[in-house]
């Protein structure tokens, strides 16, 4: 399900817009936002996916999309033209980035262009002329992403089914005796066979004591009462979901366990009746903290409240205390409260949501709970 034409044609729209009136030529470099305005992408699970590519839009809206000469472009790529650089595996002397930044350098010397947007971390040094005059063009493209436009919310949709199917596999799946490792790959099968494609999985992966700890799933033995954190973020086609619950092996959890997964449904609730346009991510990590806290008093929020979600993996916001930046609608967000305690362990959950107008559409459905 790849972003569209249309998407992409609104997005170069938008951010033509916004440049300051000197701009003349954009050129895009991150190769996530190389996708955002093109739709090419070198898939992570192909021989390509390291290969550069860069992105050049004009003021008449015409992008040039710029490859090293080896990789072939995305089959649903929606740039003007495309240009190959002189790369190939028996050129020794030159590299595939200085193979796309060669090409990408001589198209625009073939014009005069007296002031370039860059993305001024990412930019090669090698493509513009020392003289030439570069406005970073960074802040507005992020704040452009904030909100998502459709084709986007369906890809992340289609993250969420996918990992909604892992979560249900894990169900079925844990028991005391197993890896983590083995109940990872019994669900990562499942997950696969919904995605209908190769993927990547990621994850925060734990268990037992060293729940809290996170990382990904490794040779420890799930032990009879054990909870399970399962925090899974599938990247598919270019974007991701990022959905988590907890589960206890063996359906028998401590009073502790049940409390703490309780308190932190009251704080996913507590942000959820708080949040729409406007609200602050500082604001939605107190809504959770507190609930937390009017739970058990000896227990807290100890790690963010949520984030927003999309091409990568935090995006703006991040909700953690004092952060003074509002919710807008159309971003997709995640809220996931924790609760842990080395004598209980505890666990984390997490939903993830669309901000709307007046509120939230909640977009993931797995279900949360120890058992």
């Amino acid at each position: 399900m790849p972003l569209t034409s249309h998407g992409c044609a609104s997005r170069i729209k938008r951010l033509m817009e916004r440049l300051p009136k000197e701009i003349d030529l954009v050129l895009i470099s991150q190769p996530e936002h190389v996708y955002y305005f093109s739709g090419h992408m070198h898939s992570p699970t192909g021989l390509a996916h390291r290969a550069p590519s860069h992105l050049l839009i004009t003021r008449d809206l015409k992008s040039t999309l710029i490859l090293d000469g080896k990789a072939k472009p995305s089959p649903d790529q929606v740039a003007d033209r495309i240009v190959n650089g002189s790369w190939n595996a028996t050129n020794l002397r030159t590299s595939r980035h200085q193979a796309a930044a060669q090409a990408a350098r001589h198209i625009i010397s073939e014009k005069s262009f007296e002031t370039i947007g860059i993305e001024r971390n990412l930019t090669p040094t090698t493509i513009l002329h020392p003289s030439t005059r570069t406005v970073d063009l960074t802040p507005i493209i992020h704040e452009l992403r904030q909100s998502k436009d459709p084709d986007e919310i369906m890809m992340i949709k289609s993250a969420i089914r996918i990992g909604e199917s892992f979560h249900k596999a894990a169900r079925s799946f844990i028991e005391p005796g197993l890896t983590e490792i083995e109940l990872y790959a019994r669900c990562l099968e499942v997950a696969t066979r919904q995605a209908s494609q190769p993927f990547v999985m990621m994850c925060d992966f734990a268990s037992g004591p060293h729940l809290r700890q996170g990382g990904p799933p490794g040779p420890r033995v799930i032990q009879p009462g054990d909870n399970v954190m399962l925090d899974i973020f599938p990247y598919i086609d270019g974007y991701r979901c990022d959905i988590t619950n907890t589960l206890n092996a063996g359906n028998m959890p401590t009073d502790d366990q049940l409390a703490a997964i309780d308190a932190a449904k009251a704080a996913l609730t507590a942000s959820e009746q708080l949040a729409k346009p406007g609200i602050s991510a500082g604001e939605i990590f107190e809504a959770q903290d507190n609930a937390i806290r009017e739970y058990n008093s000896d227990w807290h929020l100890d790690h963010h409240a949520g984030h927003a979600l999309g091409l990568e993996h935090l995006e703006t916001p991040d909700f953690v205390q004092g952060n003074p930046t509002e919710l807008v609608e159309g971003a997709i967000i995640t809220f996931e409260p924790g609760v842990y305690g080395p004598d209980f362990q505890g666990g984390r959950i997490e939903h993830n949501y669309l901000v709307t107008g007046d509120g939230l559409q909640r977009l993931s459905h797995h279900q949360l709970g120890l058992v």
